[in-house]
């Protein structure tokens, strides 16, 4: 191959590399916005078709709410949510129609069938008990009229200020807020002993129980892990619903121990394309 060949297929290869990250980028930052209604409908009927039987009611999972800032690792890139685009999130709900349910409602209407009279339900969940849960979320939550999860582990609670205060999570479970589960110590369930298993599942809700005066019957499992073992023992728990970090928003009947979510993204346009179109 001579020089000028080699250049000129050279150029043509980084052509259609700029032409495919400019698809990219746009089906990425814009994918809600550009899909015409046909391609749409497809999308809709393919979701339904491969998943036959199972009801669609989107379950979101939210971390610590805060401003991001230069310099902060990965994880909190990645996990964490400003308050700005929480309330963009909100906002967005409301307008749309969607109504927030608690995971109790999901349950009665996966058992049920339909979700009459709520056209659009969705779920909020938020992880491990961050202290700007009450100062940033539970406001916010208040302010749309919305209800949510609150999954808390309970070993730091009154005794880390980076966590909820007893209180605090009182207040919210008033409010109408929920109060799961997410263990004593937010391990990761694979690596314990089923002694240690049971104490983090069946102690935590002890616990959260005592301080809430009310069932505690909702979990979730840290990192997203289930198995067949978790299940069982969450049944004999005494827990009706736990939700994992399988990504899916479709639930049965027999999902409820092992309920499908998504990690919600600190960005508006991606989260519109998990309620609109996400699987």
């Amino acid at each position: 191959m001579t020089q000028k060949a080699f250049i000129i297929r050279l150029c043509a290869v980084m052509l259609l590399g700029l032409v495919a990250a400019g698809v990219v980028y746009a089906f990425e930052s814009q994918r809600p916005y550009v899909l015409t209604s046909e391609i749409e409908a497809k999308i809709q009927e393919k979701n339904a078709s491969s998943t036959s039987g199972a009801m669609r009611i989107p379950i979101l999972v939210y971390h610590s709410i805060q401003p991001h800032q230069a310099g902060e690792s990965l994880m909190k890139k990645r996990f964490d949510i400003s308050p700005e685009t929480l309330e963009e999130q909100l906002r967005y709900l409301k307008e749309h129609g969607y109504t927030t349910i608690t995971l109790e409602a999901l349950a009665e209407d996966i058992r049920s069938g339909t979700t009459s009279p709520v056209a659009k339900p969705v779920v909020l969940t938020f992880d491990d008990g961050w202290q700007d849960h009450y100062t940033k979320a539970f406001p916010l939550l208040e302010k749309y009229h919305d209800t949510a999860t609150f999954y808390v582990y309970t070993n730091p609670i009154g005794k880390d200020p980076r966590f909820l205060t007893w209180s605090e999570i009182q207040e919210m479970s008033a409010a109408g807020m929920t109060i799961g589960s997410h263990t004593l110590s937010h391990p990761l369930l694979s690596t314990l002993t089923p002694a240690q298993l049971q104490s983090e599942v069946v102690n935590s809700k002890k616990i959260l129980e005592t301080h809430l005066g009310k069932p505690v019957v909702d979990f979730a499992s840290p990192f997203g892990y289930s198995t067949k073992t978790l299940e069982q023992l969450l049944a004999q728990a005494g827990y009706t619903t736990g939700r994992t970090g399988y990504k899916g928003n479709y639930h049965s009947k027999n999902d409820l121990l092992r309920l499908s979510s998504y990690y919600t993204p600190n960005s508006t346009s991606d989260f519109v394309w998990v309620m609109r179109y996400a699987p």
